[in-house]
């Protein structure tokens, strides 16, 4: 039951190398999906920035990025803040 797309994708993965590089793009993947379409299709679009093509793409990729990396930055600091709170809140509860 391997098809070609496991078999590729095993044969890099074995690669320490490769394994960081699809543990990083797992970390970040959701929050690059959720922030693409604001610098692609919303009026914030970067790619009519310059005249040149290339740049804006350059532009609009680094802006993603940089986006989904906050995004995960300010996502896990209200997970944590949430999760203590939830915790603070279960110890007062007393459950008869």
């Amino acid at each position: 039951p391997w098809d070609i797309d496991s078999i590729v994708l095993f044969t890099f993965y074995k690669n320490q190398k490769e394994k960081k590089i699809f543990e990083l793009s797992d970390k970040y993947s959701f929050y690059v999906y959720l922030v693409h379409q604001l610098f692609i299709l919303s009026p914030f679009t970067l790619l009519t920035v310059t005249p040149h093509k290339i740049l804006n793409w350059f532009l609009t990729i680094i802006a993603i990025l940089v986006s989904a990396i906050l995004l995960e930055f300010v996502s896990r600091i209200a997970t944590n803040y949430f999760n203590i709170t939830i915790n603070r809140l279960k110890e007062k509860v007393v459950f008869k």
